[in-house]
C-alpha cells in the first residue's frame, strides 16, 4: 500500500475511535446540563462539524507533510486519553456539557494524574487535527472549522469548571483534596488518596 493511503486509515480509525468514545448519546436518568439549554445543543452542533471536516481533509489530502505524522502522533494521544479516561470513568461517563453524578469520586487510572482528561483529550487531539488541516482545506471550510473550533475551545474550560463545583458540593473534602494535588488539564503529579 502507498504511505498516503496508510496514512488516511490510521488516521481514520483515530478519528472514529475518537468520535465513538468521546460521545455518549444516552440519556441517563440523573444527567445535570452544565451549559443552559442552547449552549449544549450548540455543542452537539458543533461536534459532528469538526468531525466531518475533519474526515473532509483526511479523505482530500494529496501528499504528505513530516508534519502530518507529528499530527498523526499527537490525533493518536488525544484519541487515547479519551478512550483511557472514558474506560476509567466507566458508567458515569456522559456528554459533553452534562455531569452525572456519582456514589464515588473516580480517581484512579489517567484521573490519578488529570482531573479532567477528556477534555485534556480533545484539546490534543484537535491540536493534531489541525496541524494535518492548516494550509489544506477550502477558505470557506477553515473559516468554518476556525469559529467552531474557538467556540468548542472556549466553551471547555467552562463546562469544567462548573463540574468542578458540582464535584466539590458532592464530595466535599475528599475531592478538595483530590483537586489540591491534581492539575486539571496536566499531568504534574500523581493522586494518592
Amino acid at each position: 500500500m502507498e504511505g498516503i493511503t496508510l496514512f488516511k486509515i490510521a488516521q481514520f480509525i483515530i478519528l472514529v475511535a475518537f468520535a465513538v468514545f468521546i460521545s455518549d448519546l444516552r440519556k441517563k436518568k440523573g444527567m445535570l446540563s452544565l451549559l443552559n439549554g442552547k449552549l449544549t445543543l450548540s455543542i452537539k452542533i458543533c461536534y459532528p462539524i469538526l468531525i466531518c471536516t475533519y474526515g473532509f481533509i483526511i479523505a482530500t489530502l494529496e501528499l504528505l507533510l513530516t508534519l502530518d505524522f507529528v499530527a498523526l502522533a499527537v490525533t493518536f494521544l488525544g484519541m487515547l486519553l479519551v478512550v483511557k479516561a472514558k474506560i476509567d470513568l466507566g458508567k458515569y461517563h456522559t456528554w459533553a456539557g452534562f455531569h452525572f453524578k456519582a456514589t464515588e469520586l473516580v480517581t484512579e487510572g489517567v484521573y490519578a494524574f488529570i482531573r479532567h482528561p477528556i477534555y485534556t483529550g480533545v484539546y490534543i487531539f484537535v491540536l493534531g487535527g489541525l496541524a494535518t488541516a492548516i494550509f489544506r482545506v477550502p477558505w470557506f471550510l477553515t473559516l468554518i472549522g476556525l469559529i467552531t473550533l474557538v467556540y468548542m475551545m472556549v466553551l471547555i474550560p467552562i463546562i469544567a469548571s462548573r463540574e468542578t463545583v458540582l464535584l466539590t458540593q458532592e464530595f466535599g473534602d475528599e475531592f478538595l483534596r483530590y483537586q489540591e494535588r491534581v492539575h486539571a488539564f496536566l499531568p504534574l503529579r500523581k493522586f494518592r488518596g
